[in-house]
């Protein structure tokens, strides 16, 4: 709907959206299909050129004297690529049988629509309107005589590998929709669906009606008889019919055999295999690695024949009739419950935006209130749950990968995809669940700006279990990253205490582990404000991990200010870090010291506190802009509120040993104050006392 608004206001103003390199690349196989070269879209090149059967786009009605022979009105994506395309001489906006209109909302949109055309207003919907020059009839127009249309319109496809070019074509007889290939693999697929929509049909399935669908033009195009009439609608909720349906095609096609010997899984290890290694979804992949690992393919399991992309855009109901079209994903062989699984994951996460939780409720009312043959209570659907996210999060990380810009719902969909597999519990019972959380965490962050700091051990798993965490994070996140990790299922328990720099978090698992996370989105140190996050921020590098950390220069600064200004020495094991950098880059972060704090230092003597330094480095910091007129004020402000938290808000437990002289009071004492110290690191303090009646104060005696 937004683009259809941005369309207009383009309209009033006059602007007009250009054709983009992928949109000519359309358009060349709309109009001249295999003879791409003969399309022109300059007037220069076209009049220039001695190609025979030329064809120009142009934004003039009139060339030389000569009228065009097409008029056409196009409506654009919110990035500016061409969506529809449909000739200014329609009277209806034929374009909506290519959007799913089930939901309130889209009911809304199409009727706006609807009256737009009715008020003859639709130049001001359109992106772009442009005429089509000719000296002999275009592809397209081949095709509208061939099935004897009288009015079409086009809709692009979705950008990707399997990219088809989409045509609906309305004769006196019937309309259809006609698929155009725009690769090698989605070519594959429509001569999939061809072969699937047939294949189905053969079993006669009740309240199942599929279009007649075939190869046309030499087998290079699929051409699917609508099925769609006045009476038929979309809906988004899976009903019993849909389950009835699904049942029945169960019944008619299936088979039973171990896991390891179906195509599916073979497949399935095939293409996980050429998943590549890189930081894209990264947590995803382990994830998914986790899940793999879970199954026992030795179990025997029951397999049909799916449509592979079972939703409520991919299909009408009417009266008791399912009206199931797009086969090209179907596939035999394949784990029961995909497409019941597949429908409720992408309506709910595409449509309706919930949450898992309650997407999984749906998925489990649906089995345990269903009594159908192959649908109910008695059956393991979690097993069968698994094979469809391994085939389903396979599938498309390949296709994600291999595209330059993914749209926001490709994101959705794998944060859903992730948090179900992590439901499932898969991981190895050795990991803990102080490592989910953590791991679970930096996926969150993944799309933010945020950089761990002093990450010595470039590698979650080498962080000691005592260590806290230090995140650099944009204030504007700070509530939405304490809100996920309040929700996080391994948390029990999380204490919170917000100063004006930092917010310090205490988390308490449910395993009984314990992490500190400083949520930092200011560098202060008292009433000072040490340097500036942002040039931090918008630099960081990635671990082999895919945690986002400073560049080193950045990190080295940060220890060296925190450490010297509250009068300490950087610790051993920073110092053998930035020690073993290579050379190129030591050099880089001392010159970038110098210049900054005209301080030149030896890194080894830098594990003791350096009095001079410190004071060299307070006296730079202060005359900065953030430490100078308002700033200081604010900064002086805020460090005494800081304080009074401190001193007022900060609670402590009291925890009492008693027992006869000579019973270990003094010896587990002590080890419960270290063991607490290192876990927690609280400030501890031990009073003995001998019992009074004030036994508090008779421990000052």
């Amino acid at each position: 709907m937004k683009f259809i608004v941005k369309n207009i206001i383009s309209s009033i103003k006059g602007n007009k959206v250009p054709f983009l390199n992928t949109d000519k690349e359309v358009l060349a196989l709309i109009f001249a299909k295999e003879n791409k070269k003969s399309l022109f879209f300059d007037l220069n090149e076209y009049e220039k050129s001695n190609i025979e059967n030329k064809i120009l786009i142009n934004s003039s009605p009139i060339l030389n004297d000569r009228k065009a022979n097409a008029h056409f009105y196009s409506i654009c994506n919110n990035d500016g690529s061409i969506r529809w395309i449909f000739p200014t001489q329609s009277k209806q906006a034929h374009f909506l049988n290519f959007y799913n209109i089930g939901s309130l909302k889209s009911k809304v949109f199409a009727s706006i629509i609807q009256m737009i055309y009715k008020l003859k207003l639709v130049k001001y919907i359109s992106s772009n309107t442009f005429y089509l020059y000719t000296e002999k009839p275009t592809f397209l127009e081949t095709l509208i005589n061939r099935y004897q249309a009288n009015d079409y319109a086009i809709f692009t496809g979705t950008v990707g590998p399997n990219r088809k070019v989409l045509l609906w074509l309305r004769s006196e007889q019937s309309d259809y929709f006609v698929k155009i290939p725009t690769s090698n693999r989605s070519c594959e697929l429509v001569k999939n669906e061809v072969k699937q929509s047939n294949y189905i049909q053969s079993f006669n399935i009740p309240n199942l009606n599929t279009p007649k669908t075939y190869f046309d033009i030499n087998n290079k195009i699929a051409v699917l008889k609508s099925v769609a009439s006045k009476d038929s609608e979309r809906q988004n909720k899976l009903t019993s019919l849909h389950l009835s349906v699904l049942n029945k095609i169960y019944e008619s096609n299936n088979k039973i055999q171990s896991i390891q010997n179906s195509s599916f899984w073979k497949e399935s290890m095939s293409n996980f295999n050429k998943i590549k290694h890189t930081a894209f979804a990264s947590e995803l992949k382990s994830n998914l690695q986790d899940l793999i690992n879970s199954v026992d393919t030795k179990e025997i399991a029951t397999f049909s024949t799916m449509h592979g992309d079972f939703t409520p855009w991919n299909m009408y109901v009417e009266n008791d009739q399912i009206c199931l079209y797009d086969w090209e994903l179907s596939k035999s062989d394949m784990p029961l419950y995909l497409d019941i699984f597949h429908f409720v994951m992408q309506t709910n996460t595409l449509l309706t935006r919930k949450k898992y939780p309650e997407i999984k409720k749906e998925i489990t009312d649906i089995f345990e209130k269903s009594e159908l043959a192959f649908i109910n209570s008695n059956i393991d659907w979690i097993d069968y749950f698994k094979g469809y996210l391994i085939h389903n999060t396979i599938y498309n990380l390949q296709l994600f990968e291999e595209q330059e810009h993914l749209h926001e719902q490709a994101y959705w969909l794998m944060d859903t995809w992730n948090e179900a597999i992590q439901d499932l519990k898969v991981t190895s019972s050795k990991k803990i669940l102080k490592e989910e959380f953590t791991n679970n965490l930096f996926y969150f962050l993944s799309t933010k700006y945020y950089a761990l700091l002093k990450f010595s051990e470039r590698s979650l798993k080498k962080i000691p279990d005592n260590s806290d965490l230090d995140i650099l994070i944009d204030k504007s996140d700070l509530k939405t990253i304490i809100k996920y990790i309040q929700s996080a299922p391994e948390v029990q328990k999380l204490n919170i205490h917000n100063l004006s720099f930092a917010s310090y978090l205490e988390i308490f698992f449910k395993d009984k582990g314990f992490l500190r996370i400083d949520l930092i989105h200011q560098f202060k140190r008292k009433n000072f404000e040490m340097f500036d996050k942002s040039e931090i921020l918008q630099n960081t590098i990635l671990t082999q991990e895919n945690i986002k950390v400073p560049q080193t220069k950045y990190d080295f600064e940060y220890c060296l200010l925190f450490y010297l200004l509250n009068k300490s020495g950087i610790p051993k094991k920073y110092i053998d870090f930035f020690s073993t950098l290579p050379e190129q880059e030591k050099i880089g972060i001392e010159n970038y010291i110098f210049e900054k704090y005209n301080l030149k230092y030896d890194l080894n003597n830098l594990e003791q506190h350096n009095s001079e330094i410190e004071n060299k480095l307070f006296s730079i910091i202060a005359k900065t802009n953030s430490n100078s007129g308002i700033n200081k004020i604010k900064n002086n402000i805020n460090y005494l509120f800081d304080t009074l938290k401190n001193t007022f808000l900060q609670k402590g437990l009291i925890v009492t040993f008693s027992g006869v002289d000579g019973a270990g009071k003094s010896t587990i004492i002590e080890l419960a104050k270290k063991n607490i110290q290192k876990k927690y690191r609280k400030k501890l303090v031990v009073l003995r006392h001998r019992p009074s009646v004030l036994p508090i104060l008779s421990s000052f005696k």
